[in-house]
């Protein structure tokens, strides 16, 4: 943006503490932005020299367009690591109201520059210079370029979204991570394709333009395969299978390989893949077969009734009878035969010794 109103600072005398100064730079185009940046630099530096000001510390966010002070981490530090925590500056230095952030809420620019000011501290905009401190009309000066980087903002985004709709509408793609299963084909001028862009690769010229094409097969079921979930958990081995396959049956739980399966698909698979078969992980577990339980029907009595119950918050499971009615019946109908209430059968699980 253009400058339309420049206050001439007044002379100062050699540098002292009081003119120590920090500097923030921002750029949001991330093409040509470490020239622009350098030149940035350089102009603020030179007016710092000019005006007698000491730079102790540059801040820079490159390729950042947004306002929010979250997505800019140079601009984060410098607030809180700085302006808020230490006192051996008095000023902060910016290109211009543009560079300190277009904030489409110009309060949110104000709120910002507020935040310094009751740090003791004053954001001097270079292309503006260092008000004069009898000037009653350099707020309204502020306020006004606010308004301006404002609706410069608000007119830059309403021109690119019309521009990747554009761009969409003609059968491109209009930016971001392609879907899965395919990858991004440059095309030049003549929308003839020049050759694929990886990761993180961007078209060079405005001209070109980017389509969408099948994704190299080969790549695609790699990330298939380190896509896939383990089908056993890493906590999962013999000595786990065999503790749980102890704790099912003392508390007379069913251990069937079908309701078992039913009940906990991962576990049981697991179980077969580490012993081989289901019956093998059932005689590792001492488990055997007048053990067993081989229908989904089970007989209770007071210790396997308190230790279904320890089980169930040893997994995380909830204790809540309407809950565990619907989610175990035959437990909560067992807990009430032999006891009178399904609470005084929690609480007996509760502290009778495991």
């Amino acid at each position: 943006m253009t400058q339309w109103r420049k206050i001439d600072a007044p002379e100062l005398p050699g540098a002292g503490p009081e003119r120590r100064a920090v500097a923030y730079y921002r750029h949001s185009a991330q093409v040509q932005q470490e020239q622009l940046l350098q030149i940035q630099r350089d102009q603020v530096q030179e007016w710092a020299r000019t005006h007698g000001f000491e730079i102790l510390q540059g801040f820079t966010d490159a390729g950042s367009s947004t306002a929010l002070s979250d997505d800019r981490p140079a601009f984060t530090e410098m607030m809180d690591e700085w302006v808020k925590k230490r006192t051996d500056f008095s000023y902060i230095l910016c290109l211009d109201v543009s560079r300190w952030g277009r904030f489409q809420d110009i309060d949110l620019s104000a709120q910002f520059s507020a935040e310094c000011r009751k740090n003791n501290k004053q954001v001097i905009y270079t292309t503006i210079g260092k008000p004069r401190e009898d000037d009653p009309l350099y707020p309204v000066y502020v306020q006004f370029e606010r308004f301006r980087a404002a609706q410069y903002s608000r007119e830059l985004s309403d021109k690119v979204w019309r521009g990747c709709v554009k761009i969409t509408e003609q059968g491109y793609w209009a930016g971001g991570s392609p879907p899965y299963g395919t990858r991004r084909l440059l095309l030049d001028e003549k929308r003839d394709p020049l050759h694929p862009l990886e990761p993180g690769q961007r078209n060079g010229i405005q001209n070109q333009r980017v389509t969408l094409v099948e994704g190299d097969p080969a790549q695609v079921a790699v990330n298939l395969e380190q896509a896939r979930p383990s089908s056993r958990p890493r906590n999962l081995n013999r000595d786990k299978i065999i503790e749980k396959l102890q704790q099912r049956h003392a508390a007379g739980l069913s251990l069937a390989w079908n309701v078992v399966c039913f009940e906990n698909r991962v576990f049981a698979v697991a179980a077969k893949q580490l012993f081989r078969s289901w019956g093998r992980a059932l005689e590792a577990a001492g488990l055997v077969p007048e053990h067993i339980a081989t229908g989904s029907r089970r007989i209770w009595d007071r210790q396997r009734i308190l230790a279904a119950i320890r089980l169930r918050q040893q997994e995380g499971k909830t204790l809540q009878c309407s809950r565990v009615r619907q989610e175990d019946a035959g437990l909560v109908s067992a807990a009430r035969r032999y006891y009178s209430t399904w609470a005084e059968a929690v609480a007996a699980a509760m502290n009778a010794p495991p």
